[in-house]
């Protein structure tokens, strides 16, 4: 048939066929523009191809010279449809004027934050409309909402709809609808707006805009012109209105032709009649009833091995609309058990039992893939996750691999060092993210990295360990003097000498002078302009980042450094014209800014191996393709969520529908399913979850049974098994608790009163501390430790009983407790976060006591605090006795001699039931001790009572328990079971035992790590109380 036959030049590639090669092919036959006659290989230069996207242009390029076989060749022009600035500008000069500069993509997120922060803040005005609308808190929020819109604007422009699109599709009457749809749309008009006045003062265009004006005048021209020489447009559906438009045009030139991707000619006239946007054929179907054609005015290119086309035509019946469900059977029956199993040769499929073990099984293939000597193998997938984790496990055999879709700025080493130093500065130097940023490998701070390291340490365990320091690096370092002139209490920190000290002093003032510029701007509580903001933060970075004289800093260093530095230097510009935002959004504001921003490190990886995404996949070709996460949810994604336009709405506009991104994904699908190779993978659980399969696989699988090949796409080799031997897990064996027994002249002989619980309940806990001698370290940033505030408490009571030992109180008792409490409180001036928040319930406290004491202390009770006692216990073949120490909270001395001992306890008090048990022996063994004369001054007494005071600050602030029972009973009672305790680990053979009787299950000890707790006491048939 002559090309006069045809109204438009429209082909596509034969299925399973390479694309870009069997392109490559049609452009030197001359089948595409020249008449079916070859073109010169220098004339080859005349011919103008467009391309999708960059990477296909790329691959074009390198395909041609194999097919000259090493003659001289002028490649033709390779352009992209997508990438306005691939076009010169002068085509268009006789046109018109030259189109104007396009808007970054920051500057137009920072301009739409502003207008939804402005718009916010005159609605929140309104009491009416605060409770409707969605408000950005701050920066932060502000520029992830304007990432949001800017994504809903774009899709408007695509599809060729402007501000005035939104006017009519609301009906006048809007009762009948949530007041929210209004406000949006009220919203919407006014932002496109206020952004289209900001174009035009800046004579700025937006991206999609541009590359449809382009697109368009490129139309105009054929159109009105003709091309002066050969043009052909490859690969695109057309999805863009200004894209399909360019395609008709040069579809229509007796020089062009449009080539499309993966066109299916198997699928009956009414099917094809009745697809719908998720199916893979709607896009190209709805670009040919555009050009006014059918499908078979379409022309092939290309060959397809038979199985392929076999495959293709069984992949075609699988994907069968909805609609015509009922012609399935009859399709299938076309179809020998034979012919689908030659179909489906080269078609595996592997499920695994969760996402980590699925990039195992990847990565095992992709590495046995290099076992053989040519051949290459692409990962197909858009889950980002799981390339990530398939890079890791490559990296086992020192197999670098590209991912073709990049990784985030954010989540880079310098985007991660710019947030740390951000958080750090605007969080007041709390504790968390400024070790984050001491330890961050790019944290030189003029210093060797050995220097850097130590004295983070230093830092950490001096200031950063326990209750938060005060604000700021003034806060940081006072807390890091005043642990310095403290007396040692840990263990590790009595370890460290002065050269240590000095070297994390050093550090701070070095982290003080890097941080100044910013840090001066952080401080204030007005908002601060963006431009300083940023410029701080660039001089903060940098400062941070240097590397001692005549070493070069690594910050800007790479592919990422650049990256880095060309996100910064646009930020800097876009910020001059952003409203001024609060210091403490600026973390939440650069994370959001830089969401959108991918760094990509092409030629890094191996040559045979890759990582595509979905829209970098398209066109591309490899031997053998893995198609991987295909799980609903993830392939096909879930239809994104529109804040602002309901369903109906969107497509009253002629948005595009959420089942457009099904159907181009299921293309992506179909496409890779033809494949020489193919190996489809997923997993049965996501995130923990169970996960179900891909709708594509449900329908393979069907079509598989029904044709009785079900077993067709066992994969050849047991990669499963295979992977899960790469790190067998080891047989799972009954652990046994740890029964350390140190030699008898190792073990403690004297142990105090409050250690006599934890020797009953967890004896593992005294081999530890007192044998082994082991103290743990406070957490990081810890909330208030409720024993250094018992220890405070206990200071201040004892101070006023020492002042008024004899009862009653005098009337300045309350004013005399304030002042001892304000006294020792002052120990924690550095770190004023912890002092307000104890010493609001020490107030609270000292009310409370002072009313109680009068009650509870007769006239003329003399009372003594932290008294010192010990009682010597012989044991039975020991020598020297085991020695119990104490030392009273408070001892009541009556007028008839007999003592009332009382504890304060600033937690829980044990309950009636653990007392009489004596599993908290503490007081009945300090009775025992009083009737002894063990208490220094006391002499021998008997006991009247044992008296818990429980002092909370909360609501009531205290409470008064009397213990019941026999004080002198309850004291030998608790003295025999010392006896027999301290007799039992006396002998050699005794282990100390981990958690024997734990208050809890569910409590933790300070040793439990050490004892391995959860390995022998989980999945065991063990518990934790042993």
């Amino acid at each position: 048939m002559a090309d006069s036959d045809y109204p438009l030049r429209v082909f596509t590639v034969a299925p399973g066929a390479p694309f870009l090669d069997t392109l490559a092919r049609a452009v030197l036959g001359g089948d595409l523009a020249h008449g079916g006659t070859p073109p010169p290989p220098l004339a080859l230069a005349q011919t103008e191809i467009l391309l999708p996207s960059r990477r296909a242009a790329r691959g074009l390029g390198a395909i041609f010279p194999a097919h000259v076989s090493g003659q001289a060749l002028l490649l033709p022009k390779i352009s992209t449809l997508g990438d306005v600035e691939d076009e010169p500008a002068a085509r268009f000069a006789a046109e018109g004027p030259l189109p104007r500069q396009i808007i970054s993509d920051l500057e137009r997120q920072i301009v739409l934050a502003d207008i939804s922060r402005t718009w916010s803040g005159r609605r929140q005005a309104d009491p009416q409309c605060a409770a409707v609308d969605p408000v950005p808190r701050n920066a932060g929020e502000a520029a992830a909402f304007a990432h949001d819109l800017g994504q809903l604007i774009d899709a408007m422009e695509a599809q060729d709809i402007d501000s005035a699109g939104l006017a009519g599709i609301l009906p006048e009457d809007r009762s009948h609808l949530a007041k929210n749809w209004a406000v949006n749309l009220d919203f919407l008009t006014c932002a496109m707006t206020q952004l289209t006045g900001h174009l035009e003062a800046r004579c700025l265009v937006s991206r999609i805009a541009h590359r449809s004006a382009e697109a368009d005048r490129l139309t105009a021209r054929l159109l009105a012109h003709g091309s002066p020489r050969p043009m052909i447009a490859a690969g695109s559906t057309g999805s863009v209105p200004a894209t399909a438009r360019l395609l008709r045009a040069i579809a229509g030139l007796p020089n062009g032709a449009v080539v499309l991707p993966g066109l299916d000619f198997d699928l009956d006239a009414e099917s094809w009649e009745q697809l719908g946007p998720d199916h893979p054929q709607y896009g190209l179907k709805t670009l040919l009833d555009a050009f006014g054609i059918t499908r078979g005015h379409v022309r092939v290119l290309g060959s397809s091995p038979p199985a392929i086309a076999t495959r293709a035509r069984l992949q075609s019946e699988a994907m069968r609309p909805a609609q015509t469900a009922h012609k399935w059977i009859t399709g299938l029956n076309r179809f020998s058990t034979a012919e689908a199993q030659d179909a489906l040769e080269g078609v595996s499929k592997i499920v695994t039992a969760n996402a980590f073990e699925e990039a195992r099984v990847i990565a095992l293939i992709m590495r046995a893939a290099l076992e053989k000597p040519a051949g290459t193998l692409a990962l197909v997938t858009p889950d980002r996750h799981l390339a990530r984790r398939v890079r890791s496990e490559l990296s086992r055999w020192r197999i670098e691999i590209d991912d073709s879709a990049g990784e985030p700025l954010h989540a880079t080493a310098q985007g991660m060092f710019l947030r740390l130093l951000a958080e750090t500065v605007t969080s007041g130097f709390s504790p968390v993210p400024t070790l984050g940023l001491l330890k961050h490998p790019l944290t030189r701070l003029g210093l060797a990295p050995a220097h850097v390291r130590h004295a983070a340490r230093v830092v950490e365990l001096v200031a950063l360990r326990g209750g938060r320091p005060g604000l700021g690096l003034k806060g940081l370092a006072a807390a890091f003097e005043g642990e310095r002139r403290a007396p040692s209490r840990h263990p590790v920190l009595r370890r460290l000498g002065p050269s240590d000290y000095e070297a994390g002093a050093t550090l701070l003032e070095q982290l003080s002078a890097a941080t100044r510029p910013l840090a001066g701007l952080a401080n204030t509580q007005e908002p601060v302009a963006a431009a300083e903001l940023v410029q701080g933060l660039v001089q903060a970075a940098e400062a941070v980042a240097a590397a001692p004289k005549g070493e070069p800093s690594r910050l800007w260093r790479g592919e990422v450094g650049e990256a880095l530095a060309g996100f910064l230097a646009e930020l800097g510009d876009a910020a001059r014209i952003a409203a001024p935002i609060e210091a403490a959004s600026l973390p939440g504001w650069l994370v959001q800014l830089m969401a959108g921003h991918l760094v990509r490190q092409p030629g890094r990886g191996h040559p045979r191996l890759a990582i595509w995404g979905l829209l970098e996949a398209r066109l591309q070709q490899a031997d053998t393709v893995i198609l991987a996460g295909l799980n609903e949810g993830n392939w096909p994604s879930d239809a994104p969520t529109n804040p602002w336009l309901g369903r109906n709405m969107a497509a009253a506009m002629g948005l595009t529908l959420p089942e457009r991104r099904i159907g181009l994904q299921a293309h992506d699908f179909t496409e890779g399913f033809l494949a020489p190779k193919i190996i489809l993978t997923r997993s049965e659980k996501s995130g923990g979850a169970p996960a179900v399969p891909s709708r594509w696989l449900w329908r393979m699988q069907a079509m598989t049974d029904g044709l009785g090949v079900s077993g067709a796409t066992e994969p050849a080799e047991p990669w499963l098994a295979w992977a899960r031997g790469l790190d067998p897990a080891p047989v799972p064996r009954p652990q046994e608790p740890p029964r350390p027994a140190p030699p008898v002249a190792a073990r403690p002989t004297s142990l105090s009163v409050t250690a006599i619980e934890t020797w009953i309940r967890d004896p593992y806990a005294i081999y530890a501390r007192h044998i082994l001698g082991l103290e743990p370290l406070a957490p990081i940033d810890q909330a208030p430790d409720a024993r250094d505030y018992g220890t405070m408490v206990h200071r201040a009571l004892a101070q006023l009983v020492a002042k008024y030992p004899v009862a009653p109180l005098p009337e300045t008792a309350l004013a005399d407790l304030l002042r001892f409490g304000s006294e020792i409180f002052t120990e924690l001036n550095h770190r004023p976060g912890l002092r307000a928040y104890w010493w609001m319930r020490f107030e609270r406290i000292a009310r409370w006591f002072i009313t109680e004491d009068q009650g509870l202390r007769a006239a003329g009770t003399k009372s003594a605090c932290e008294v010192k006692g010990r009682l010597d216990v012989q044991i039975a073949g020991q020598d020297p006795p085991f020695t119990l120490t104490a030392r009273a909270d408070r001892i009541d001395l009556a007028r008839d001699g007999t003592a009332r001992l009382i504890d304060y306890k600033t937690g829980a008090v044990p309950s009636a039931r653990v007392f009489a048990t004596l599993m908290a022996p503490q007081m009945p063994l300090e009775a025992a001790i009083v009737a002894a004369g063990g208490f220094e001054g006391l002499g021998r007494r008997d006991v009247s009572a044992l008296t818990y005071i429980q002092l909370t600050g909360r609501t009531p602030a205290g409470e008064v328990f009397e213990l019941g029972g026999e004080p002198a009973h309850m004291g030998r009672a608790a003295t025999e079971k010392l006896m027999n305790l301290a007799q039992i680990y006396a002998r050699p053979q005794t282990p100390y035992r981990s958690r024997v009787a734990p208050k809890r299950v569910d409590f933790t000890g300070d040793f439990d790590h050490l004892a391995r707790v959860k390995e022998w006491s989980q999945g065991t048939g063990r518990r934790h109380d042993g």
